[in-house]
């Protein structure tokens, strides 16, 4: 056999291989850290694993006809504060696909000073966490900016680099705090 016909038998036979690896690489779900204290969940992760991470869930949540599931852990911590955690994901709890999207935090205060404190605490942890990702930005706005925000909304910080997404927002008693992976 020449050369010219084992070199076309070799790039035919390796394009499919490209095609399959390609196509897995891009479909299946990249794990991203989600940068939050102590959660030891990540993006990406699977509804096994992440029972297997974080236990059972105090509260699922998966309607008929919508495929998404929630799983809420009500009983947490973050940076010494009791905090709500919740995970979702792109599928059916019982879907070996599903894997986690989103990742929400919520904390109730006293006062607003604790409130205050807890927005700098957080910004200041993903602002240090993020600075070093690329195309890193920060945003900020005060009170409600869209028809749809809270009208107690005080204000709402983002930090979004290509890696991931945050964003904070901070109401008179409670502040809420969602990551999503940046694909």
């Amino acid at each position: 056999m020449n050369r010219e016909k084992l070199a076309t038998v070799v790039f035919w036979v390796s394009l499919p291989l490209l095609v399959v690896c390609t196509w897995l690489a891009l479909t299946l779900p990249m794990k991203v850290a989600t940068g939050i204290p102590g959660e030891g969940v990540t993006l990406g992760m699977s509804v096994s694993r992440v029972i297997e991470q974080a236990g059972p869930p105090d509260r699922t949540v998966q309607e008929d006809g919508v495929c998404l599931c929630y799983f809420h852990y009500d009983h947490r911590e973050l940076f010494g504060h009791a905090a709500a955690v919740s995970y979702t994901f792109n599928g059916r709890q019982e879907s070996r696909r599903a894997h986690v999207t989103e990742v929400s935090v919520s904390m109730e205060f006293e006062t607003q000073a604790e409130c205050d404190r807890m927005l700098e605490t957080l910004c200041a942890h993903f602002r240090e966490l993020m600075e070093g990702e690329p195309r890193f930005e920060e945003s900020a706005s005060q009170g409600p900016v869209r028809a749809w925000d809270p009208p107690d909304l005080l204000q709402r910080r983002g930090f979004s680099s290509t890696v991931r997404i945050v964003r904070i927002s901070q109401l008179s008693d409670r502040i809420t705090l969602w990551v999503r992976g940046n694909e």
